[in-house]
């Protein structure tokens, strides 16, 4: 099968992306990557598929900005109408269900070539909803958005994940990360980008809450935070980006993260207990997707705007001090994981071709 995947560069659908990709490979596929618009995330795995880059930008609205995001896709389905032509043609096209992936659906279009849909949210996002009559299925994360969406082949199959479970030692790991005796650990993930508001509050409670080790992920682009403070305290570590992302989700006891499709998927592949922070500037999507584990006992929701170093001090301290609702949230939370969701994609694309 020779398999194309259009994606944005966030890590909210690259990630995604490559994790069908790594699939497609172990069996025997050929792969490509057509990367709408410009990197924002690091490449997390070795051996990937080649990536193709194209023109790509959001078409929102009316105005210059819109008129220029339109050029910037057209230009973009050009771009990748050729190169899916230089090298030898495609079977199947896979979307990931951004503004930036649109390029590769038009360049489908244009070759004829069939094309599926990947949704990471449970509401779906203008792509999907506009592309989604001419595509040959779409994928789902969420059992929810099948409900929002009219094509008659839909798949939920869970959101396509980089990660895999390890057995660990976990008092080895826990001198790995030189976690004190005794101490639970917080583990704060703003995104594949981080975020500022969730590192700076999580970084104040760590100060009230000197028996609690936090591992927090700033991002590469909040580096003042980390020049203001030192990345190692008594009880908290501060990191740009972390690459062990298996080891700390293995350490945590409790997760603070913002409520992409990506974390949920990770929080219920390892089964961990959660407060999220759903980013306000995703037209409301994290909201809905945190919603999902909410009303299922498995996180608890505060929104950006109420989110301070008192309330996560108090709710923090509350969960911690409380084994017993902590256990009850991760099984829960583990009781939603999808973890072959990749490879579900991948087969049901064979099939769809042969």
């Amino acid at each position: 099968m020779r398999l194309w995947i259009g994606t944005g560069a966030s890590g909210g659908h690259l990630y995604p992306a490559l994790a069908v990709a790594r699939a497609a490979q172990k069996r025997g596929h050929t792969v490509r990557i057509l990367l709408g618009g410009p990197q924002r995330v690091s490449l997390p795995m070795k051996d990937l598929p080649k990536i193709e880059r194209v023109w790509a930008g959001p078409v929102k609205g009316m105005g210059p900005k819109a008129v220029w995001g339109l050029i910037r896709v057209l230009i973009g389905a050009f771009q990748a109408t050729g190169k899916i032509r230089v090298y030898g043609g495609a079977d199947v096209v896979l979307a990931s269900g951004s503004y930036a992936a649109v390029p590769a659906i038009l360049a489908a279009r244009i070759l004829r070539i069939p094309y599926a849909l990947m949704e990471q949210n449970v509401l779906p996002g203008l792509a999907v909803r506009r592309f989604e009559a001419g595509a040959a299925m779409v994928f789902l994360a969420f059992q929810e958005t099948q409900q929002y969406l009219k094509h008659p082949q839909t798949y939920w199959v869970g959101n396509p994940t980089l990660h895999v479970l390890k057995s660990f030692n976990l008092e080895e790991l826990r001198a790995k990360w030189e976690v004190p005796q005794g101490y639970p650990i917080v583990l704060g993930i703003g995104g594949s980008q981080g975020s500022l508001h969730l590192a700076e509050v999580l970084l104040e409670v760590s100060r009230r809450l000197p028996k609690v080790f936090f591992i927090i992920q700033t991002g590469r682009s909040h580096a003042l935070l980390i020049a203001q403070n030192p990345e190692k305290g008594e009880n908290y570590r501060l990191i740009p980006f972390i690459r062990e992302m298996t080891e700390v989700y293995t350490l945590a006891d409790l997760v603070v993260t913002r409520a992409g499709g990506g974390a949920i998927a990770e929080l219920t592949l390892f089964g961990k207990p959660a407060i999220l922070i759903p980013f306000p500037g995703a037209a409301g999507h994290q909201e809905w997707n945190a919603r999902v584990l909410t009303e299922q006992g498995a996180a608890v929701m505060v929104r950006d705007s109420e989110w301070d170093s008192s309330t996560a001090t108090s709710l923090i301290s509350s969960l911690l001090t409380d084994p017993a609702r902590l256990q009850q949230m991760a099984e829960r939370a583990r009781s939603l994981a999808k973890p072959h969701a990749a490879e579900e994609i991948v087969q049901i694309l064979e099939e769809s071709i042969s």
